[in-house]
């Protein structure tokens, strides 16, 4: 895949995420249900998501973030970059979603961007 090609988005998540996404036009939906299994599920569909060097962006709940680290080491390198993963806040978890972005971006590229 040469660098100047489209990169899709992926989206890992429970059934009502995954639903919601595929709606808004993902095409690339990794559903996961929650259980005694769910870090291996999780695992498994990142692991999917990083070796399809069409992936550019990861989307998944916030939480299930820490079910993935490290997990880039040990796979075959791709040509181009690894995607972003992005985790996504539960609904009522965060007062104000703008400020956690606004960090969030800051943190992730090393500039603040307002939104």
């Amino acid at each position: 895949m040469s660098m100047n090609a489209h990169r899709q988005v992926a989206v890992i998540g429970d059934g009502e995420m995954v639903m919601l996404l595929r709606l808004a036009g993902v095409q690339q939906c990794y559903p996961v249900e929650e259980g005694a299994d769910l870090a291996e599920q999780v695992r498994q569909a990142v692991r999917a998501c990083l070796l399809d060097e069409s992936v550019g962006l990861i989307v998944m709940p916030q939480d299930w973030k820490t079910h993935v680290r490290g997990l880039d080491r040990g796979l075959p390198s791709r040509k181009g970059v690894l995607p972003v993963i992005v985790g996504l806040p539960e609904v009522g978890t965060r007062e104000d979603v703008r400020r956690f972005y606004m960090s969030y971006t800051r943190q992730l590229l090393g500039i603040a961007i307002e939104i």
